[in-house]
C-alpha cells in the first residue's frame, strides 16, 4: 500500500508517524550518542559504526532537524521522476502534488513546506 493511500484511509496514523519521526529527529540532534544507543538496541552493528553514523547524520544534516525539504534535493527528485515518466504534466503545481500530499501539514505542525496552500 502506498503512503498516500494509507494516509487517506488512516490519516491519524500518518500524522502519528510524522510526529514520531520529528521526535526521533529531535532526539538525534539533541544527543547523537544516546541516539546511537537506541540504534544499537535495534540493530546488530558495531557500536563505533552506530555512533559515527549518528554524528554524521547530525553534522551533514541528512535529515533536517525540522524535517524541511531541501529545494535542491526536491528539484533532483523531480528531475528523476520526469526522466522516468512518473510526472508527465510539466507544471510546477502538478509536480508538487505528484510528489507530496500537503494536506497533513497543518495537523502535524510541519507547515513550513514551501508552496503550502493555505
Amino acid at each position: 500500500m502506498y503512503a498516500n493511500e494509507l494516509g487517506k484511509r488512516k490519516p491519524r496514523s500518518r500524522i502519528g508517524l510524522l510526529r514520531a519521526l520529528r521526535r526521533g529527529v529531535e532526539a538525534l540532534y539533541d544527543d547523537p550518542t544516546r541516539a546511537a544507543a537506541v540504534v544499537l538496541d535495534r540493530m546488530d552493528i558495531k557500536p563505533d559504526h552506530a555512533r559515527r553514523a549518528c554524528r554524521e547524520f547530525v553534522s551533514k544534516k541528512v535529515i533536517p532537524r525540522d524535517l524541511s525539504i531541501n529545494p535542491h534535493a526536491f528539484a533532483t527528485t523531480l528531475d528523476a521522476m520526469r526522466h522516468t515518466n512518473l510526472i508527465k504534466d510539466q507544471s510546477p503545481q502538478a509536480e508538487l502534488h505528484a510528489c507530496i500530499d500537503v494536506q497533513f501539514l497543518d495537523a502535524t505542525g510541519l507547515a513550513s513546506l514551501p508552496h503550502h496552500p493555505r
